[in-house]
Order: structure tokens, then C-alpha cells, then sequence
């Protein structure tokens, strides 16, 4: 696999791509509340968000996936995940630092959580490796 991150940055240029693409891969009928199911929501555009009118609370695409919180590139995150998936043996953390242009420490702690959300969700992550490395 020889993706690189200026490929990544190319397919996806702006957060707003990321968040795009990732709302098309979890919301196909339309964005649903991570904390009660509701499909009542009002967007809010400026913010990338929207408000949950069912349990009154605020919510993005990221919420309930290993995004959440996160101040990494969504960019850098899909390239680190594509590496994860398809390598037979996963790369260090400090390859992955390299690779992905962070800190040894902040690829550690996101290769931790994605291992950790793998399993629950595979086609997620599969998905989001497949549309990097086309």
C-alpha cells in the first residue's frame, strides 16, 4: 500500500469533506441522535453539529466513534487506519508517527483506540480503508 498523506489530503482536502464522507458512511437515511435514536434534529451549520430535539443535546458525525474529542486531522486518522487494516502485522507507533506526521505518543493512543473500536464495528473501518486506498 502506497498511500501517502498529500494523497489523503488530495481525496480529502477539508474537515468538512471528512465530516461529509463519514455522515454518508453512518447516517445513509439521514443523521440520527447518537443518544436516543431520535431522527429529530436541527443542523447546525456553522458548527458541523446538529441539536437533538428528542433529548435536547448537541451532537457531530464523530460522537460514539474513536473520532470523538479528537484534535488529529480526521485526514491523518483515515491514512492511520488504513495502515492498521491493511498491513498482516500492524506498524509501531513510531512508524505510524512517521507515516501520519504526529507525535510517537498521540499514534500510540490512536492506534490504542482503534484497536479497541475494531471489533465492535469492522465495516467501519473497512470502509474507510477502502475509500483511502482506491
Amino acid at each position: 500500500m502506497d498511500v501517502s498523506l498529500t494523497a489523503v489530503y488530495a481525496k480529502f482536502p477539508s474537515r468538512g469533506d471528512c465530516v461529509r464522507y463519514l455522515e454518508s458512511l453512518r447516517w445513509a437515511d439521514g443523521p440520527r441522535c447518537p443518544h436516543c435514536n431520535s431522527e429529530r434534529q436541527t443542523p447546525l451549520v456553522s458548527e458541523s453539529r446538529y441539536h437533538c430535539n428528542g433529548c435536547n443535546t448537541n451532537y457531530s458525525v464523530t460522537a460514539k466513534t474513536v473520532f470523538k474529542g479528537t484534535r488529529v486531522d480526521l485526514q491523518k486518522w483515515f491514512l492511520m487506519i488504513a495502515y492498521m487494516i491493511n498491513r498482516k502485522r500492524g506498524p509501531s507507533a513510531r512508524k505510524l508517527a512517521v507515516i501520519i506526521k504526529v507525535n510517537k505518543n498521540t499514534a500510540c493512543y490512536m492506534a490504542m483506540r482503534v484497536r479497541h473500536e475494531l471489533p465492535k464495528d469492522i465495516n467501519f473501518f473497512l470502509t474507510i480503508a477502502d475509500e483511502v486506498t482506491k
